[in-house]
């Protein structure tokens, strides 16, 4: 009995953390189906469990081929680290995720993949601002040079021209 307690409550503290993790969590079949996903995935998505669950992943993807590579790298046995994949959301916006996966194997038969997904949406746009800025300073840069430097050039041109004539 007191085994049989102490594994009710470690699945109950694992079902805890699973479902109350600050990052997306989804155990996926050896064929992709979804078989469990936490709440930080659901909202990250904008949907319910209802949703998710016995669905492809890769339906979620912006590009659905992405989830087949991973799905085939998972069944290759590769962890999976830092990959950035675009899903799309209940409402059709795209949210940027950073993917770390794992698949759990008994012998040779894939038992299930535990894919950890971390919302970085706001990095990414923040990302290409940086970017973005980069090259409108590039942009003034060049002009200074051109109106400012390039004017001078010619008026030092002229000034050296007319003082050769004087010579």
């Amino acid at each position: 009995k007191e085994a049989e307690e102490a594994l009710r409550r470690s699945e109950h503290n694992l079902a805890v953390f699973f479902n109350h993790a600050p990052i997306g969590l989804v155990w996926l079949s050896a064929s992709g189906t979804i078989l469990r996903v936490n709440q930080a995935l659901l909202d990250l998505l904008g949907r319910p469990a209802r949703d998710c669950l016995g669905h492809s992943f890769s339906e979620f993807l912006a590009e659905p081929s992405q989830g087949y590579e991973l799905l085939a790298s998972l069944a290759a046995r590769e962890t999976i680290r830092n990959i950035r994949l675009p899903m799309r959301g209940k409402n059709g916006a795209i949210r940027h995720v950073l993917v770390a996966a794992n698949s759990i194997w008994s012998g040779t038969q894939l038992l299930y993949s535990s894919v950890f997904l971390r919302d970085i949406t706001r990095r990414v746009a923040l990302e290409k601002e940086i970017l973005q800025i980069g090259e409108r300073e590039h942009r003034r840069i060049f002009q200074d040079l051109h109106d400012g430097l390039g004017q001078i050039l010619v008026g030092v041109a002229y000034l050296a021209t007319n003082l050769r004539k004087d010579l």
